[in-house]
Order: C-alpha cells, then structure tokens, then sequence
C-alpha cells in the first residue's frame, strides 16, 4: 500500500544472483555445481535444484514459476499449480490459406475477413510450440524423450502442413476455414495421444502480434 509494488525487484534479483548466477555462471554444472557429481544436469534436475536454493526469497512473495531456456528452440518450466514439470519444442513451418466461408455473401465474407479473404490466399511462416509434461524418469531426470517428440511432430504436423495450401491439402482441415485457432486445435487432435508424455499445451504464432494458444481441456 505504500511502495505500491508487491516486492521491490532488486531484492528479488539480489536472490536470483547470490543463489543462481553465482553458483552457476561460468560453471562446469557436472564439475563444479554440488549435488550434480551424479546427477544428470538436464532442464527438468535443474529447475527442481533452483526451486530448492529459491525458497529465500523476500517476506511475503512466493514461488509461482520458472522457465529455463537452454537453446532459442528449447526450453523447460516449472509451474507451482500442480507442481507440474514440462518440456517445450520450438518449430517453424510455412503455408498459405484464405479465410472464406461459402455459405454467406462474397460482402459478408469481406466483413469478416478482410485481407485475409484474398481469392488468392496468403502466406506466414508459422511458429509452432508443442509443450509436453510427465514425471520425471529417477534414473535419467526426463520428462519425455525429445528425439522421439520430433518425429512425431514432423511425421504429424511438419511433413503434412509445410509448405501446404492449408484449406485444399490438408484433410482434417477439409470444409473448415482455416483460422489460426482452427489449425492450432486440429494440430493438437493430431498431437495428443501420438507424442511422449502429456501434451499440455499447442502454441502457434502467426505473427509477431497474434498468437493462439490450445491447452488440454480445451478440446
């Protein structure tokens, strides 16, 4: 009530660089980090490690989540809502579609859609996130297997929506207009039950400002 903020951020980045950066910067993590002589120093060990050295954190804050990037493509979090663990790949494909219903008026479909109701169609280059959860393995650490994750993303989505016209080429998508929330919907169809682990959530930006999100539960 008197700061107006809910903890000043220095103190939290105090925290961060004594229990994180310090400990770890420029580190041998199998070498020179205690607790990882025999553990594997894998995403999902290593966001367990920094829940336990974050539980100092300032009087009245609390732990909600982490994320840990390891490459621009490849990233684990931690969510305190549920305790829950997951993995996320990074993809990227290119298609074209137009957005056109033919039950209504060629005016009604403008309304709706304008530049995207194109005779010709237009294109993105899509970027696609697929989020897998699980229990981590004792022996190895893993959520889920990243390689066997891959192939089914490519068998499932890439080799079947790359360089596609998405209303004419794509099956499941025959009869419906091709928006961004329709094809993340159906690449989700496509995914659950057909990759290692849960899969938790579908991302798929088409823009820089548009992004569109289906997470389990949804369909």
């Amino acid at each position: 009530a008197t700061t107006g903020m809910v903890v000043n951020i220095k103190a939290i980045d105090d925290v961060l660089q004594r229990e994180v950066v310090q400990r770890f910067g420029q580190k041998s993590i199998n070498d020179e980090v205690p607790g990882f002589e025999e553990v594997p120093p894998c995403i999902e060990n290593l966001l367990a490690h920094f829940r336990s050295l974050l539980c100092v954190l300032p009087e009245r804050t609390v732990l909600e989540r982490l994320r840990l990037e390891e490459t621009p493509t490849f990233y684990g979090e931690w969510s305190k809502d549920g305790d829950k663990v997951t993995l996320t790949r990074i993809y990227e494909f290119a298609a074209s579609h137009r957005l056109q219903q033919d039950a209504v008026s060629h005016e009604e479909n403008v309304r709706l859609y304008g530049k995207c109701n194109n005779p010709h169609g237009h294109g993105h280059n899509y970027v696609l996130e697929v989020t897998v959860g699980g229990t981590p393995d004792e022996r190895t650490g893993f959520v889920t297997d990243i390689e066997a994750l891959d192939r089914a993303v490519e068998e499932r989505v890439l080799l079947r929506y790359d360089h596609k016209h998405l209303n004419t080429d794509v099956p499941e998508l025959g009869g419906k207009v091709p928006t961004s929330e329709v094809v993340a919907t159906e690449i989700f169809r496509q995914l659950d039950g057909n990759v290692p682990g849960v899969l938790e959530r579908v991302r798929l930006k088409e823009t820089d400002r548009s992004v569109f999100e289906v997470l389990r539960g949804d369909v």
